[in-house]
């Protein structure tokens, strides 16, 4: 049973979540990444008149800290691939055989699962660390099933699921950028999020892999980014592309009638977890509750460019104004 939220009440949460409620936390995030990116402005420099910007290039000195901290505190800090370790829960003060084979064999589920993970050219463990610690003061994880798992038949394939993917995980980990997921955190209940929107620019031919029957994909062009977005909550999923819903069945046409799926799971399959050095204030502002290591030292990474910048202006234009 589809839950009634109405397309037009999902639209409407999406505007306000995107545009103005997490405003103010995007643009914290973006300054963070300015500095790791090593692209911030510096003020002192900007300041400084009587010299044309060419000349002001000339003196432009970075440091690149914050990038150099971000990684050498991940690469000290994170695994590669990192072990999961179960501990077997007692009965009455008593731990038995059957309980200690089954944290073993969870155990060996979840490290199979961390392997495969890990294995990824982009590394997610070491990422994730970086977003939470330094560039965005959060983390997500989108966690859908696999669609060649679900629409599984094992009468007409005569066999199991796994006789044929031995390996396969059930789920996907899709690591969002936390720049481009938005939430309300008061409705959050102990920490799990109840509606979550995901919402950016995407390649046509990403979209059109992802949904095969996407009506507005132009094969010319390709390489076109539209508006996406996903919402998600505990009873309803919903995508558009380029304000054209994209779930639709066998048939071509959209789920129910208007393009909502029923979340069979009855759960927001999203995970969300904040670096803890946040404020949690009354009216839990999405800005106030993230909080970096790069937030804290902006101020000092701006002054040791600007002292660096100080040294090489007085140098090169008084103490040897020829060079």
């Amino acid at each position: 049973m589809v839950d009634p939220t109405e397309i037009k009440e999902i639209t409407q949460f999406k505007n306000y979540i995107t545009k103005t409620r997490h405003a103010a936390r995007v643009k914290e995030q973006e300054i963070d990444q300015s500095f790791f990116d090593d692209t911030f402005k510096i003020t002192h420099l900007e300041n400084l008149a009587n010299i044309s910007d060419q000349r002001k290039k000339e003196f432009e000195i970075r440091y690149g800290f914050v990038t150099e901290m971000a990684n050498g505190y991940t690469e000290q800090l994170i695994a590669s691939i990192p072990k999961v370790y179960v501990e077997p829960k007692e009965i009455k003060g008593k731990i038995t055989n059957e309980r200690k084979d089954g944290a073993t064999r969870v155990a060996k589920l979840f490290n199979h699962w961390a392997y495969k993970e890990g294995k990824q050219s982009h590394n997610p463990f070491k990422q994730t660390f970086k977003y939470v610690a330094f560039t965005r003061g959060e983390a997500w994880i989108y966690v859908p099933h696999r669609p060649e798992l679900a629409m599984w038949d094992k009468r007409k394939m005569k066999m199991d699921w796994r006789e044929t993917y031995p390996d396969i995980v059930p789920v996907h980990f899709i690591y969002y950028d936390p720049l481009v997921v938005y939430h309300e955190p008061v409705e959050d209940i102990e920490g799990k999020p109840r509606r979550v929107v995901c919402f950016y620019k995407r390649m046509s031919a990403d979209i059109h892999a992802s949904y095969p029957l996407w009506k507005k994909y132009d094969t010319d062009n390709p390489g076109r980014e539209v508006d996406f977005w996903l919402y998600a909550d505990d009873s309803v999923i919903y995508a558009e592309a380029e304000d054209e819903p994209l779930f639709r069945d066998m048939k071509g046409e959209l789920v129910n009638g208007d393009g909502r799926r029923e979340n069979l799971y009855k759960v927001c399959p999203f995970a969300h977890v904040y670096s803890g050095w946040g404020t949690n204030t009354q009216s839990k502002a999405p800005e106030d509750l993230i909080m970096t290591r790069t937030k804290m030292i902006r101020g000092r990474v701006q002054e040791d460019c600007s002292m660096g910048i100080d040294l090489s202006h007085n140098m090169h234009t008084k103490a040897w104004p020829t060079r």
